[in-house]
């Protein structure tokens, strides 16, 4: 046996962490939880979730430009000299242009996200998408780039890194449900006089220059959009604040000294694990302790997921989190399990396993990013503003916490993860039938109607949530770093074809309708 290495955790050090990822997604999902008072305000009503949904899915050309940038860059600088590729200033100077830039983002949509502009002959939201388009550029490089920085403390404080990351989703959402839940509107009269008219004196009006129309006015909520995304923005800045202090304060001099220190400990360690799980490999003496199984490439599985079972924990429950991880893995800090991984389960992947997990994270991400977010103003609106802002709110939260629960539960066997799979497909069918029915489903003027709606909604989002990690986590431990490539491709891939599934089927044909809560008393 070789020497071993027990980092421990310095609190302070695994807050900061938690307090500096924290700034990955908050921004986009804060907009998403502020849709329910959006859709009452701006020209694309009903529409505009499908068209945020595009504009986030778009932005993920970011990140590609960034790695084919990188990879040209890489090549140069190894042709010239014998040096690596990483770049330590480059670590910590990227994370810090890309909060500030989702601070400025957050800070200046507070004031600008209800201005609007024509485009050709259609009023459209320019401020809130041009906004929308900065953070989502910023949130999908978070996912590049904080890693890599992440790779100089010990593997032990990635769980505060992951952790973080499920705060993005559930500070937003629980800001959100304290804004209160709006109600529903009621309907006044309003006068509108013609244009030609309003030019004269009213004694030369007849009746038919004037007309009464019912428009919905909606209850205020306890505070405003604009106070919520400069709440928004306080977080942002907590999160830059943790992030310089990470890297300038005495506390971080002292964490990388005793990482340094203890770096070469660590690859021996590494080496002799390696070494002591492949001789077990080879005797027939390996067994896993979730459950047990036959035949040695079973036998080699299992062994490779409880040597990575603490690392698969920490998957990201972001939507970009099974492909950076992959970016971690190619850095010279990669942790000990890792290498487990790169030797013993990176072949032992079924190629039936691997197709039935790549077309299931291609199923959730069409789901998640796509197809629900943009169609579930048409799921739940004609119900009532309250169950569209419970369903929205509820679900940002309980999916945050889905994903951080992944860290203590077991994951689920391959039956299981098929049974979640099914069952939460089947709820996004029923939501997109009842979209199609809008604005006249079942049960539409009854009690059971909005339960429903919330009560499925937010068993879909925990399953798809935790179905995400899981997936995630079967792939690492046993297909390596080639599965995780794959994975992140097809959780791109999903989410463009759901988001451009919706918005076509939305906003160029009749299929789905939207309704003014105010129509029906005409």
């Amino acid at each position: 046996m070789g020497c071993t290495t027990n980092h421990s955790v310095i609190v302070p050090v695994f807050a900061l962490i938690s307090m500096f990822s924290l700034s990955s997604w908050i921004n986009v999902v804060g907009l998403w939880v502020e849709l329910p008072i959006m859709v009452q305000k701006l020209p694309e009503r009903w529409n505009l979730p499908s068209y945020m949904t595009l504009v986030i899915q778009c932005c993920n050309i970011a990140p590609a430009i960034y790695t084919l940038a990188g990879k040209i860059k890489c090549r140069k600088k190894q042709n010239s000299s014998n040096s690596g590729c990483s770049d330590a200033k480059r670590d910590v100077a990227l994370p810090m242009i890309i909060i500030l830039i989702s601070i400025s983002s957050a800070l200046l949509n507070s004031f600008f996200w209800d201005r609007t502009a024509y485009i050709g002959r259609a009023e459209r939201s320019v401020a809130l998408m041009f906004f929308l388009s900065l953070s989502s550029v910023a949130s999908c490089l978070s996912a590049l780039v904080y890693l890599p920085y992440m790779a100089r403390y010990p593997s032990v404080y990635l769980s505060a890194f992951y952790f973080g990351q499920g705060l993005s989703g559930l500070l937003p959402g629980l800001i959100g449900l304290g804004q209160g839940l709006g109600g529903n509107p009621t309907c006044a009269n309003v006068t509108v006089w013609n244009s030609s008219c309003l030019n004269a004196t009213f004694s030369n009006c007849s009746s038919e220059d004037v007309k009464y129309l019912l428009k919905p006015v909606y209850p205020q909520p306890k505070f405003s959009v604009q106070i919520f995304l400069i709440l928004i923005s306080l977080l942002l800045v907590v999160s830059f604040l943790a992030f310089y202090l990470l890297n300038f304060s005495r506390l971080n001099q002292y964490q990388l000294r005793k990482n340094a220190s203890s770096d070469n400990v660590a690859t021996v360690s590494g080496d002799d694990k390696t070494n002591a799980d492949v001789d077990r490999k080879n005797n027939g003496l390996v067994s896993n302790n979730h459950h047990r199984s036959s035949g040695d490439n079973k036998e080699v599985r299992a062994a490779a997921a409880a040597d990575v079972e603490d690392e698969s924990k920490l998957i990201s429950p972001s939507p970009s989190s099974q492909y950076t991880l992959s970016a971690s893995e190619t850095n010279s800090n990669a942790s000990t399990s890792a290498v487990v991984v790169k030797n013993l389960a990176e072949p032992q992947l079924s190629k039936s396993h691997l197709a039935f997990y790549l077309s299931s994270i291609v199923a959730i991400n069409m789901a998640t990013n796509g197809i629900i977010p943009a169609t579930q103003s048409y799921t739940c609106l004609p119900y009532s503003n309250v169950v569209y802002t419970l369903t929205v709110r509820l679900s940002s939260v309980v999916g945050s916490l889905s994903s951080l629960s992944s860290m203590f539960i077991p994951k689920p066997s391959i039956k299981v993860f098929f049974f979640m799979i099914l069952t939460a497909l089947s709820v996004v069918v029923f939501h997109v039938v009842i979209a199609v029915l809008s604005p006249t489903p079942p049960l539409v003027n009854t009690v059971y109607g909005p339960i429903l709606i919330v009560c499925t909604a937010l068993i879909m989002t925990s399953l798809f949530s935790f179905a995400k990690v899981t997936a995630a986590s079967r792939m690492h431990a046993y297909g390596g770093r080639r599965a995780l490539k794959w994975c992140g491709a097809v959780t791109q891939l999903g989410s463009f074809l759901g988001a451009m599934l919706a918005f076509a089927l939305i906003n160029w044909t009749s299929i789905f309708t939207s309704i003014s809560p105010c129509s029906a008393e005409h």
